[in-house]
Order: structure tokens, then C-alpha cells, then sequence
């Protein structure tokens, strides 16, 4: 790792930086700020090894946004960074979102955003759960050689432009309001238990479960059910963004447990929005996003 405060190296890449926003440069995109656990004892530094390459990563970034900024008041970066201190510069973080998960920073700062990296043409899930994270999607298309004009990611490419659509509409509570990760709310998929109805099953609540296939409640596998819960910052109005993680459908039952809320919107991908009412059974398919905003 090579010092970050030598102030030689500083200048080379401050210059050329510098020179770019004097061109039109609106923002940059740095990579690789995710400095780890290690000591610095270049004797050029002027701090302790075990601060020199955090501390002094810090004040390079913040002398490089004085710079810019006072180029181009309205100049904005965006990083891959690991630590809070940065945030002050970058609105956007770049790998402090995978899986199914978000950054911490998420629950302290509702207001800093992240994202998910979608590089393979069949990767709804990530797709979806960049929606249900309030994150960024990064589109990266055969690794960065191609675009969305590419017919392999046609299909990908519309979905994405479909759930944005709607987060478009709905970004006050489900990417820029708060993040309230799964309380608030709960949702139960709905699977089959043995009883003695006549048809020989009956419909019960199940927290996190699923539909098995031929098997009987004991037996049900962890659900591909998830789900994430935002709120508008000026009402409080909360959503509950819900993901199929698996190839099949699967119902569930929703509820808002902050306060009743008796009815409420349900949002789909390529589907018309509806009201429904607290109770209703929903099916939701597979690789499919539902976003259920209270009314």
C-alpha cells in the first residue's frame, strides 16, 4: 500500500485531477479508498504509522475536495470507502452493499447511499435487492466492454428501467428517508400444513418460511422471503419493500406494526398499482420485488 501523504505522489495526482475539472470534470469516481489494518513507517511521513495512511488518506481527500470545489462549487465525488469519516466527501460509497445487505453507515446516515454492482445479464436478484436496501445499481455490462444495448441484457435492461419507474415515484420513503431495516413491520409466507379440511390442507402463517413441495410443515425450508422497511422523513409514512429470492411463487401476509394501518398501495413490476387491505393474502413470483406503501 503506498503512502497516501507523501506529498510528491499527492501533487502528481492532485495535478492531473485539477486539470480535469478545469476541463468540465462535473465529479470523479475513486477507487480503492478501502484502506485495511496496516502501518506505514515511510519515513516521509510526518505521522505515527498506525495514522498515516487513515488520517492521511482523510486530509488528501479533503485538500483535493477544497481544490475542486472551489474550481466548480457544484463538483461531487463518489468512492469505494470502507469508514465514516469519509463520508463528508463522496455522496455515494461504492461496496458497502452485497447480498441481501447494506452498510451500517445506513442506519446512522439514511441520507448517504450506496450500491450494488449488476454485471450478469440474468441478475435480477441483485436488481432487487438494490431496491430493497435503498441502494444505487451499478450497471456493468459484460464487465464494462458492453451496454444495455446489448440484446443479451434486453430483458434485464427493462426490468431495471421498470423498478426504477417506480422508485422514481415512491423515493421519498423507499431511497431517501429513512431505513428501518425489518422493524416496523412483519411479513409471513403462507405455506401448507396437514389438517383436517376437507380438501386435507389449511392455509397458515409461517414467519419466515415457504412453500415445500410435498412436504409437511416440520420439513418447510427457509423462506427466499425478505423484506426491508422505509419511512418518508417529513410524515413518517412507511413502506415495506418485499423480495422473492427464488424461482417460484410464493404467497405471504403483510402488517404494519408501528401503528395500524388498515390499507395500503402494493407496487409490482409491469403491474397495475392496487389497494390492498391489512390480511390480504399476496403472491408474489419469483425474482419479483413488491413494494407495499401504507396509505
Amino acid at each position: 500500500v503506498r503512502s497516501s501523504i507523501t506529498p510528491e505522489i499527492e501533487k502528481i495526482l492532485s495535478d492531473d485531477f485539477l486539470e480535469l475539472v478545469k476541463d468540465g470534470a462535473h465529479g470523479f469516481q475513486i477507487d480503492k479508498l478501502c484502506v485495511a489494518a496496516r502501518l506505514d513507517f515511510n519515513p516521509l511521513n510526518t505521522m505515527k504509522p498506525d495514522v498515516a495512511l487513515y488520517e492521511g488518506l482523510i486530509q488528501a481527500i479533503d485538500r483535493l475536495n477544497q481544490q475542486c470545489t472551489a474550481i466548480n462549487p457544484e463538483f461531487r465525488m463518489a468512492s469505494e470507502f470502507g469508514y465514516d469519516r469519509l463520508i463528508p466527501y463522496f455522496d455515494v460509497g461504492y461496496r458497502n452493499a452485497a447480498g441481501l445487505d447494506v452498510s451500517t453507515f445506513k442506519y446512522v446516515f439514511p441520507e448517504w447511499t450506496s450500491c450494488m454492482h449488476v454485471s450478469m445479464p440474468g441478475d435480477f436478484r441483485t436488481v432487487n435487492a438494490a431496491v430493497m436496501t435503498g441502494s444505487v445499481i451499478v450497471i456493468e455490462p459484460r464487465s464494462y466492454q458492453s451496454s444495455m444495448a446489448d440484446p443479451l441484457y434486453k430483458k434485464i435492461s427493462e426490468y431495471i428501467r421498470e423498478v426504477e419507474r417506480i422508485r422514481k415515484e415512491l423515493k421519498k420513503v423507499i431511497f431517501t428517508g429513512e431505513y428501518y431495516d425489518e422493524l416496523d413491520a412483519e411479513v409471513f409466507g403462507v405455506i401448507k400444513e396437514a389438517s383436517i379440511d376437507s380438501d386435507g390442507t389449511t392455509d397458515i402463517a409461517v414467519p419466515g418460511q415457504m412453500p415445500g413441495t410435498g412436504a409437511s410443515a416440520g420439513d418447510v425450508k427457509p423462506a427466499s422471503l425478505h423484506y426491508k422497511v422505509h419511512g418518508e422523513k417529513n410524515n413518517g409514512r412507511r413502506a415495506i419493500v418485499v423480495m422473492n429470492d427464488s424461482e417460484i411463487p410464493i404467497k405471504y401476509t403483510w402488517k404494519f406494526t408501528y401503528k395500524d394501518v388498515m390499507k395500503a398501495k402494493l407496487y409490482i413490476p409491469f403491474g397495475v398499482t392496487k389497494t390492498i387491505e391489512q390480511g390480504d393474502i399476496l403472491e408474489i413470483d419469483g425474482n419479483q420485488i413488491h413494494i407495499i406503501v401504507e396509505e
